[in-house]
């Protein structure tokens, strides 16, 4: 990534991610990544909801006991059902999460490097459980610093930012390896990434101002903006980890990456 070459400030980000963005639909631009998104949520939404018509129904029962209709009786079996059912739709839920925060940043890497396709949308099927798994650790390691005061919490909050990137990277890897690199390429950079989300402000008040006339497509016109330049941060990491001589973490080789092109 030849443009960072030298330190880029949040707005420099932003002109980059513009960049990228304004090429044609076919070229993998602004079009096709809101497209891709889109379609993503459409499945997303569908599955939530045929998880909640099975939840539905399996519950039925208790639900009529609990209305006040006296025919209707628990029974082991019933209550049975009713525990499977609200297992199934917390892991279901739970994987949906994880399907979609795996294909965003998916999405956002390929238009970065030069290789999106609708078909990244969709790639956390099957790595869905991986992308759960890392952000239970992630948000538990949270947690437990926000413990500590506020600002521990949003200290770790940024250290570990980079970890579902890293995990996209490097699906083989765990939770644990991901959160420890991120924390190494994030070091001495939080602020950097700070200012870069801050910079959106005023892109986030428009959004909260404009979502009270077309709602949830307000904050999904605004997505694709933020996401690149997360990414493009990201891509700037390694590349100055990969040229850090005097670092003592090892380098993250400039090659080792999904190979998008």
């Amino acid at each position: 990534m030849a443009e960072t070459s030298i330190p880029l400030t949040a707005a420099g980000f932003r002109r980059l991610a513009w960049s990228r963005l304004s090429r044609p639909v076919g070229g993998g631009g602004y079009g096709l990544y809101f497209l891709a998104l889109l379609l993503q949520g459409v499945a997303a939404a569908v599955a939530v909801v045929l998880l909640l018509m099975l939840f539905g129904v399996s519950c039925m029962g208790i639900y009529a006991i609990v209305m006040g209709q006296s025919e209707a009786t628990i029974t082991p079996a019933s209550f049975a059902v009713s525990l499977l059912a609200s297992a199934v739709l917390v892991l279901g839920v739970l994987y949906v999460c994880g399907f979609c925060s795996w294909g965003q940043r998916a999405m956002s890497i390929a238009l970065v490097r030069g290789g999106l396709t609708l078909s990244h949308a969709f790639s956390g099927m099957g790595n869905g459980w991986r992308m759960v798994s890392l952000l239970l650790w992630q948000q538990t390691f949270i947690f437990f610093w926000t413990l500590l005061f506020i600002i521990p919490g949003i200290r770790a909050a940024f250290s570990y930012a980079m970890a579902p990137y890293l995990l996209i990277d490097h699906p083989d890897w765990k939770p644990l390896k991901c959160l420890a690199e991120s924390k190494r390429l994030m070091a001495g950079n939080r602020w950097r990434f700070f200012c870069l989300n801050f910079s959106f402000i005023g892109w986030w008040l428009l959004v909260v101002l404009v979502a009270q006339i077309i709602g949830f497509f307000a904050n999904l016109l605004l997505t694709p903006y933020v996401d690149t330049a997360c990414a493009l941060f990201y891509e700037d990491l390694l590349d100055r980890r990969s040229s850090d001589e005097e670092n003592e973490a090892p380098p993250m080789p400039a090659g080792d990456r999904t190979d998008y092109t």
